[in-house]
C-alpha cells in the first residue's frame, strides 16, 4: 500500500551528468551520437515541462487498510483477525499492535470471522465464498458451499460443527467445512446473524425482524417472536432487522439491530423483551440527503451475564455491566459506523468498522485508541498557504494542517452531517457546508465551528467567499444562498432551475457562476440577483467550476469531460481530456497552468490553458475527490480511503 514519489527530474540529471561525462572523457562525441543523445534529452526536457517542470505528486497520508472492516474475532490475547471488502484478511499476532494481510486467495467482499481456535478459522462472503485456514490464516483455501448467494455470518462450536447463513439460506457442517449441507433454502429470506450453543441448539435473525430457533442442529428451524416490528414503530424507523446474536451457552441471549434496538431472552427465545431502543440509548437521527440513513447498532457482545457492548453507527459504542438493564455510552473516538465487536473478557476488546477502523481498548471500554489509522471519505480541501490546510468528509469531519498536509489533527465540528466543501479567507474565517442545510462557520482556525442558520435542509455541495462578509453556497433543488454578513445571514437567490449545483465560482463580487447536473452552468453579472442559463453543449453532471477572471474559466465532469471559455462562458467549448474518467475538481494557477482530479487516481494538468491536457502520475487507484494549491508549486488532492497527495516543484 505505500506510494513512492514521481520525480522525472532525476532522469534529466542522470542523462545531463552521462553526456558530460563521455565529452570529459573522450573530448568529443561522434555527431550522431551526439544529435541523437540531444534529441533524447529535449524529450526528456519537454516531457517534465509537460508535467509540471519536473513536479510530482507524492502520499503524504493514506489509511491503514483500504477496506470495511465488516468483522473481527480474537482467539486469544494476542491472535485476531478482522476482515473486510475486497478479499481483506487482516491477522494480528501481538493484540493488535501491529495487523498484516493474510492471502484470502479472493477479491470477494468477505463479511464474517470465526475461529474454533488459534489454528482453524473460516471466513465467509458474497457469491457464497466460504475460505478455511488449519495454520492461523498462512494458508486460507477455498470450500465448496453449495450455493452462490451472499453469506452474512458463520458460527462453529467446535473444529466440526458449525453453521453458516445468508440470503436465503442456511448452511451446515458436522466435519469442519469439508462438506456443507444446505439446510434451509427460502430465497424470501435474509438472515444476518447466526449462533449455536452446542451442535443441537442454534438461533439465526435478519431482515425483518426475523428470528428462527433450532433443536436438532438445524434440521428444522421455527419461528420466535422478537416483536421487532413493534420497537421499530417505537422509534419510528424505516425497518427492523435484526443484525447480530450473541448467546452465554444456555437460554440466555441477545440481539441487535436497526432503531438501536436491543432484544434479550432469558428462556431460549420462547419471549424477548426490550432493553433498550433508540429514545433510551441516544437516537442518531441523521439526514444524509439523497438516502435516507439508518442509525442502528451492528453487533452485540456478551462476555457474561452482566458485562456486553453494543457497536453501531457513528461510532457509538455502549456497555452495560447489569445484563442490559440499563446501557452506558463510551467514547470511540471515532465517527466511522463500527460492525463489530468482539470482547475475550470484562476489560480487553476490538471494534472494527467502515474505512478500515479498528479500536482497541484494555479498560472495559473506558478509553479505546485506534490501532489502525482510519480512511475517512474525504470531499474538500483547502489551503490558506503552504503550511496551513483543512480537509471536510464524512460525518462532520474536519482535519488541520500546520506543516503543509504532512499531519492532520482532527477538529471538533460538532456536527454529523456529511462535509462537502471547504473555504478560508484567511487563517482564521472559514466555512464548510454539507447534508441537512449545514452551513458551519469559524472565526478562529476551527479551533471552534458554529453551525449558521441556512434556511434549508437541502443537501449543499458547494462554497465560495471573496472576503471575510461575502459569499455564496450552492447544493440540491438549485439552491443558490448568499450572505454580504459573513453568515449571519443567508439569502436564498432565484435560479429557475431544480438540477443539483455541485459547485459556486465567483472572479469578483459580480460575476459568478454555478455548475451541477445535466450539464447545468448558471451565470450572473449582478452578485446573484439574476442568474442565467449558460449553453454548456453537454447533458453530463458538472462538478466543478474555476476561473481566473471574468473571461476565462473551465468546468469538469463525468465522463472526463472539460469545458472551457474566453468570453465568460456565452460560449464554452470542450478540451479533450484524454480520459473517460469523472474528474471531480479543477484548479488554475493562472490562464495557462492547471490541474483536475478524479476517478483511478487521475490528476491531469496542462500548461497551454487546456489546449493539451497530461496525465500525471499519481501511483494510487483511489477515487480522488477534491483538489487545492496554495500557489503553483505546491498543492493537494484528497480522495477516498484517506489518501492526502501533495505536489512539489
Amino acid at each position: 500500500m505505500s506510494k513512492e514519489a514521481f520525480l522525472e527530474e532525476h532522469s534529466r540529471l542522470e542523462i545531463r551528468e552521462s553526456v558530460g561525462a563521455w565529452e570529459r572523457g573522450s573530448g568529443y562525441l561522434p555527431i550522431c551520437l551526439f544529435c541523437i543523445l540531444c534529441l533524447v534529452f529535449c524529450l526528456l526536457i519537454a516531457g517534465c515541462s509537460a508535467d509540471g517542470a519536473s513536479g510530482g505528486w507524492t502520499v503524504v497520508r493514506q489509511a491503514s487498510w483500504n477496506t470495511n472492516f465488516q468483522d473481527v474475532y480474537f482467539a486469544d490475547e494476542k491472535n485476531g483477525w478482522a476482515v473486510g471488502d475486497m478479499g481483506v484478511i487482516a491477522h494480528t499476532d501481538n493484540g493488535g499492535i501491529t495487523w498484516t494481510a493474510q492471502d484470502s486467495r479472493t477479491d470477494t467482499f468477505l463479511r464474517a470471522v470465526y475461529f474454533a481456535d488459534e489454528k482453524n478459522g473460516w471466513v465467509v462472503g458474497d457469491d457464497g465464498i466460504i475460505v478455511h485456514t488449519e495454520d492461523g490464516g498462512n494458508i486460507w483455501s477455498p470450500q465448496k458451499s453449495n450455493t452462490g448467494s451472499p453469506l452474512y455470518s458463520v458460527y462453529f462450536v467446535d473444529r466440526n460443527n458449525g453453521a453458516a447463513a445468508g440470503s436465503g439460506v442456511i448452511l451446515h457442517t458436522n466435519d469442519g467445512g469439508a462438506n456443507w449441507e444446505v439446510q434451509a433454502n427460502d430465497p424470501e429470506s435474509v438472515i444476518l446473524s447466526i449462533y449455536f450453543t452446542d451442535a443441537n441448539t442454534g438461533w439465526s435473525a435478519g431482515l425483518n425482524g426475523s428470528m428462527l430457533h433450532t433443536a436438532d442442529g438445524g434440521k428444522t428451524w421455527k419461528k420466535q417472536d422478537a416483536g421487532a416490528e413493534f420497537h421499530a414503530q417505537l422509534v419510528n424507523t424505516q425497518g427492523y432487522e435484526l443484525r447480530a446474536l450473541d448467546f452465554l451457552g444456555g437460554d440466555e441471549g441477545w440481539a441487535a439491530g436497526e432503531g438501536n434496538m436491543i432484544i434479550h431472552t432469558a428462556d431460549g427465545g420462547d419471549t424477548w423483551v426490550p432493553q433498550a431502543s433508540g429514545p433510551l440509548v441516544g437516537n442518531y437521527d441523521i439526514n444524509r440527503g439523497k438516502e435516507e440513513c439508518d442509525y442502528g447498532l451492528y453487533d452485540v457482545d456478551f462476555v457474561d451475564e452482566r458485562n456486553g457492548w453494543v457497536v453501531g453507527w457513528n461510532g457509538q459504542i455502549f456497555h452495560t455491566a447489569d445484563g442490559g438493564l440499563t446501557w452506558d455510552s463510551q467514547d470511540s473516538g471515532t465517527g466511522d459506523v463500527l460492525l463489530a465487536v468482539h470482547f475475550l473478557d470484562p476489560q480487553s476488546g476490538w471494534a472494527v468498522g467502515e474505512y478500515g477502523t479498528i479500536i482497541h481498548t484494555d479498560d472495559g471500554g473506558d478509553t479505546w485508541t485506534a490501532q489502525a489509522g482510519s480512511s475517512e471519505l474525504q470531499s474538500g480541501i483547502f489551503f490558506i498557504d503552504a503550511h496551513e490546510g483543512w480537509i471536510v468528509g464524512d460525518r462532520g469531519m474536519i482535519l488541520h494542517s500546520t506543516d503543509g498536509g504532512n499531519t492532520w489533527t482532527p477538529q471538533n465540528s460538532g456536527s454529523n452531517e456529511c462535509l462537502s466543501r471547504v473555504h478560508f479567507v484567511d487563517r482564521s474565517r472559514g466555512w464548510t457546508v454539507g447534508t441537512g442545510g449545514a452551513i458551519l462557520h469559524t472565526a478562529d482556525g476551527g479551533r471552534t465551528w458554529e453551525l449558521q442558520n441556512s434556511g434549508t435542509k437541502d443537501v449543499l455541495l458547494g462554497v465560495h467567499f471573496i472576503n471575510a462578509d461575502e459569499g455564496w453556497v450552492v447544493g440540491m433543488n438549485g439552491v443558490v444562498l448568499h450572505t454580504n454578513d459573513g453568515g449571519l445571514s443567508w439569502w436564498r437567490q432565484e435560479t429557475n432551475t431544480w438540477d443539483y449545483l455541485s459547485q459556486v465560482y465567483f472572479s469578483d463580487a459580480k460575476n459568478g457562476w454555478a455548475v451541477g447536473m445535466s450539464g447545468t452552468v448558471l451565470h450572473t453579472r449582478d452578485g446573484g440577483e439574476n442568474w442565467e442559463h449558460q449553453a454548456s453543449g453537454t447533458i453530463n453532471l458538472l462538478n466543478d467550476v474555476y476561473f481566473v477572471d471574468s473571461e476565462k474559466g473551465w468546468v469538469v465532469g463525468l465522463s472526463g469531460m472539460i469545458l472551457h471559455t474566453e468570453d465568460g462562458g456565452d460560449t464554452w467549448l470542450p478540451q479533450p481530456s484524454g480520459t473517460r474518467y469523472t474528474l471531480a475538481e479543477v484548479y488554475f494557477a493562472d490562464e495557462k497552468r492547471g490541474w483536475a482530479v478524479g476517478d483511478f487516481g487521475t490528476i491531469l494538468h496542462t500548461t497551454d490553458g487546456g489546449e493539451t491536457w497530461m496525465l500525471q502520475e499519481s501511483r494510487v487507484q483511489h477515487e480522488l475527490t477534491g483538489l487545492n494549491f496554495a500557489r503553483r508549486d505546491i498543492g493537494w488532492a484528497i480522495g477516498k480511503w484517506g489518501i492526502v497527495l501533495k505536489y512539489r516543484t
